[in-house]
């Protein structure tokens, strides 16, 4: 069993892997040019986090069927970072580098507390 000493290295190691940039958007309701209610993303701070394309290595198999892993990326974020899956992700940096235009995501099911991080499945918008 880890000592709490232990668990905050241990996070705070997993923490300096985080070499991505995200922004964490919650929708809010906002009037459009034509007065029709429109949910919209918005706010959000830049924090670290990790970001990975999911490939076909991450599908399993249950019984001999192969399942196909939900999602198309997914993300580690900070313990104690806030996201539910009513809200959107910004990815404006991969590892390390500026990207010209950011990749957005939708947040797929419910975010995964772990040990060192938090997981969430993510869908690429359109």
């Amino acid at each position: 069993m880890l000592t709490s000493d232990q668990l905050t290295d241990l996070r705070a190691d997993v923490a300096d892997t985080f070499w991505d940039t995200c922004v964490i958007q919650t929708y809010h309701a906002t009037a459009d040019s034509h007065g029709q209610m429109v949910n919209s993303p918005s706010g959000g701070s830049a924090i670290s986090c990790g970001f990975r394309w999911k490939t076909s290595k991450d599908a399993f198999s249950v019984g001999g069927a192969g399942v196909v892993a939900e999602g198309d990326a997914e993300l580690r974020l900070p313990i104690g970072t806030t996201i539910t899956a009513k809200e959107r992700v910004k990815i404006t940096y991969l590892r390390g580098s500026a990207l010209g235009t950011a990749l957005i995501f939708q947040v797929i099911g419910e975010p995964r507390p772990g040990l060192t991080a938090i997981l969430v499945d993510l869908k690429k918008a359109t």
